[in-house]
């Protein structure tokens, strides 16, 4: 059985010669187009030595950035709650002075609004705020009972 063969002669190619094929024997000869040019920047991978492969934690995603913390806050809420409860405690056993202790959890609360203010994701502006307020009415309260103002206050709301 023959197959009927391609248009020409019998065993010339039938398949016109595509560009960027191997020369096919008989057909003319034409000049390669140039190469494609070389980018200014080559890519990373090709900077890597010969048989090495390149670095895998150049193209992973970055790591999540650590918590931020606000040292404090805590401790002017802690110091807060504590003086306050001590400053109603001692004004009622006559030793009001003791709550001037209060000044260091004002200080607290400051550097606590200040260090959040600074930190990327503002932590501890709350508990900053409620240990100042905290310890601003301790203060106010130990003074109060240091002037006799409170004394007042309580008579007259008392009604005696």
């Amino acid at each position: 059985m023959s197959y009927p063969q391609g248009p020409g002669q019998p065993g010339e190619n039938p398949y016109p010669q595509y560009p960027g094929g191997p020369p096919q024997p008989g057909a003319p000869q034409y000049p390669q187009p140039p190469y494609p040019p070389t980018p200014a920047y080559p890519p990373q991978y090709a900077q890597t030595p010969y048989g090495q492969q390149p670095n895998p934690a150049q193209y992973a995603t970055p790591a999540a950035p650590p918590r931020q913390t606000n040292f404090y806050a805590g401790r002017a809420l802690v110091y807060g709650a504590i003086i306050f409860i001590l400053s109603i405690v001692l004004v009622f056993l006559g030793r009001p002075l003791i709550g001037i202790i209060a000044a260091y959890t004002i200080y607290l609360g400051i550097r606590g609004l200040a260090t959040a203010a600074s930190l990327r994701t503002h932590p501890g502006v709350v508990q900053s705020l409620i240990g100042l307020i905290l310890g601003a009415l301790a203060l106010l309260l130990s003074v109060a009972a240091y002037t006799g103002i409170l004394d007042a206050l309580l008579g007259s709301l008392l009604g005696g």
